[in-house]
């Protein structure tokens, strides 16, 4: 999948303050990828990886990188809010 940063729409269309809000939003979600079985949807907003929370794109995008390049790792966390419910999808990567 892929991330873009979140933006002052963004935080207009979820009724939160711009300057408060961080994380993420999933821009793309490969279908029957390892994200998209675990329930991650496109617009869906990442709060937080592995139960740490997401800052802007930058700190996504390193954290990302580095679960991709561990061969060993078998699943991350992620933590999203969508139409205001917020879930926990465990997505497995072996």
């Amino acid at each position: 999948f892929s991330t873009r940063e979140f933006v002052y729409g963004d935080a207009v269309d979820r009724r939160v303050k711009p300057s408060t809000a961080t994380g993420v939003i999933a821009h793309f979600v490969k279908p029957s990828s390892p994200a998209a079985t675990a329930g991650l949807r496109p617009d869906d907003w990442i709060k937080e990886l592995d139960g740490v929370e997401v800052k802007d794109f930058a700190d996504a995008f390193s954290r990302l990188s580095d679960i991709e390049k561990d061969q060993t790792r078998a699943e991350f966390v992620l933590l999203v809010s969508r139409g205001g419910e917020t879930a926990v999808l465990r997505v497995k990567l072996k």
